[in-house]
């Protein structure tokens, strides 16, 4: 099912974009950031330049992993609002649990348009009234590579909501985009949304780079993964059951200032075993 809905949190809530730092590539990074009050859920969207299609991007909520603060939504959306392709920007969400107001970022990643035939793939599944967590997975078609993505799930937010997986399907055809979600104990049905980026294969030069690490039972873990030079990130994300705290591009202090270098991300594993960390980068040229 093709849809794009924007949450509740973010309807009209465009926030005014930092300029982003010119790059030769085919990949221009804009940012956005909006202070969430304590035990509250809100959201940010980051615009993408006139000219540009969004293959994915990144968020984060700056709380100690102390809390039940986590990533609720870091998907494709659409500025124009509900209803219009997510071509155009690209939102997040979360809730703080924490006793202080917190800021939660977006970065978007736009590909220009003269150099895309971007395709968009958006299923949409629910986690029912009587579990507590459910996935969905965005399954790019015949002769495309996923080159970005990301997920959402809709409904009112509580300490134990949470994305716990929004990454890629890269290691070989169909490819696509997976997520997982965990929904409050409220006895109400959630929606949750994962939506693929998809470019032709061939059209451009892409590299799926992967690190793993082991997380211990109650730890917080960071891990990042960089992509090679001439590469620009166009996507990145985590598979694992985690509480996510941080999954956006990030800038390697190279001569330029855009976050095109790689993918870092910042989790916590909140259950009583070890669980296995998986982050990817897209790599495009």
């Amino acid at each position: 099912m093709r849809r794009t809905l924007l949450t509740g949190a973010l309807l009209g809530l465009v926030a005014l974009i930092a300029p982003s730092a010119a790059t030769a590539g085919p990949l221009v990074y804009k940012s956005a950031k909006r202070v969430v009050a304590a035990h509250s859920a809100e959201g940010v969207l980051a615009a993408c330049p006139f000219g540009t299609q969004v293959t994915g991007g990144g968020g984060s909520i700056n709380v100690s992993a102390l809390t039940l603060s986590s990533l609720t939504e870091i998907q494709p959306a659409s500025v124009g609002g509900p209803g219009q392709p997510p071509r155009d920007g690209f939102a997040a969400g979360a809730y703080n649990e924490s006793e202080i107001d917190r800021t939660v970022r977006v970065k978007a990643i736009c590909l220009r348009r003269g150099q895309s035939q971007l395709v968009d793939v958006v299923e949409q599944g629910a986690i029912a009234a009587d579990q507590t967590e459910g996935g969905i997975d965005a399954l790019c078609g015949p002769g495309l590579r996923v080159v970005g993505g990301g997920a959402g799930m809709e409904g009112p937010s509580s300490g134990i909501t949470g994305l716990l997986a929004s990454g890629p399907l890269a290691d070989g055809p169909p490819g696509g985009w997976t997520m997982s979600a965990r929904r409050p104990i409220d006895g109400f049905e959630r929606t949750i949304r994962a939506a693929a980026a998809c470019l032709p294969a061939g059209l451009r030069t892409l590299r799926y780079r992967k690190r793993e690490t082991a997380v211990a039972a109650g730890a917080t873990a960071s891990l990042r993964v960089r992509c090679r030079r001439a590469f620009q990130v166009s996507g990145g994300g985590v598979v694992g059951q985690f509480q996510m705290l941080a999954s956006l591009p990030y800038d390697g202090r190279d001569k330029g200032k855009a976050p095109d270098d790689g993918w870092r991300v910042r989790v916590r594993n909140r259950t009583l075993s070890p669980r296995e960390l998986e982050v990817t980068a897209i790599c495009l040229k």
